[in-house]
């Protein structure tokens, strides 16, 4: 079985004491039940566990999860961190996100921006979506990508760009699996980039075919988390 969202997230908490989860996007739950944490919080402007197209016993597992102490608010994620992440997170700060919320550069660039506010300084932002396998995945709305009968990744990318080369107290990687995890956190960078914010905007999908490697810092799943975010330690390197 290939490495999915959830064995990444649960390997990051499992050696935290009581740690708190926040998930960004939850979808219909696929992460959410699968992940173990004393606190979880999820954030998603559909009310996603009471639509008509969620099985009944998603929505019991839902409604037990609240019982013990999860919270779920059905906001955008801008809302959810001007409204209440100041009450909610300052209270339980943050030791793993996962961010999987609308696919666009600028909207994934400010959760991961608002989720380090948050984030405790061993903790760890998962982002998804880093990877796009096509240029048609990448297209700026869901209904283009599906109109082609493919996925939708979105310019998710692009805020890892920016984060390599913007944000040199930042390690930032991607595991090469499950539609590209990006692992952020403290850490000195192994290599930065060194591009503008109007040199990103440009970019292209073909721009990142070509340098991929390079760009996303793409580590293999094979890879133990600890190497992964080890490789972020080691100090700065050149251009």
């Amino acid at each position: 079985m290939s490495m999915q969202r959830y064995h990444v997230i649960n390997a990051l908490l499992r050696a935290r004491t009581r740690p708190t989860y926040l998930e960004i996007g939850l979808a219909i739950g696929d992460a959410w039940f699968r992940v173990r944490a004393a606190n979880k919080i999820g954030v998603d402007p559909r009310n996603v566990f009471t639509a008509d197209k969620v099985v009944w016993y998603r929505k019991l597992l839902f409604e037990i999860s609240r019982l013990a102490g999860a919270e779920f608010f059905a906001v955008t994620s801008d809302e959810f961190f001007s409204r209440f992440a100041p009450r909610v997170l300052t209270r339980h700060p943050v030791d793993v996100a996962f961010i999987d919320g609308w696919h666009s550069y600028e909207q994934s660039l400010r959760d991961v921006q608002h989720a380090l506010l948050y984030l405790k300084p061993e903790g760890v932002i998962v982002l998804h979506d880093c990877n796009p396998p096509s240029a048609i995945a990448t297209a700026r709305t869901p209904e283009e990508a599906i109109a082609q009968q493919s996925g939708w990744n979105g310019d998710v990318w692009k805020t890892i760009v920016y984060l390599r080369s913007t944000q040199p107290d930042l390690g930032v990687s991607v595991l090469d699996c499950d539609e590209g995890l990006g692992i952020i956190h403290s850490g000195h960078p192994e290599r930065r980039l060194h591009f503008t914010e109007n040199d990103i905007w440009d970019m292209s999908y073909d721009d990142l075919a070509r340098h991929r490697q390079e760009w996303l810092n793409l580590q293999p799943a094979e890879l133990s988390l600890l190497q992964v975010i080890g490789k972020s330690e080691g100090g700065e390197s050149g251009r």
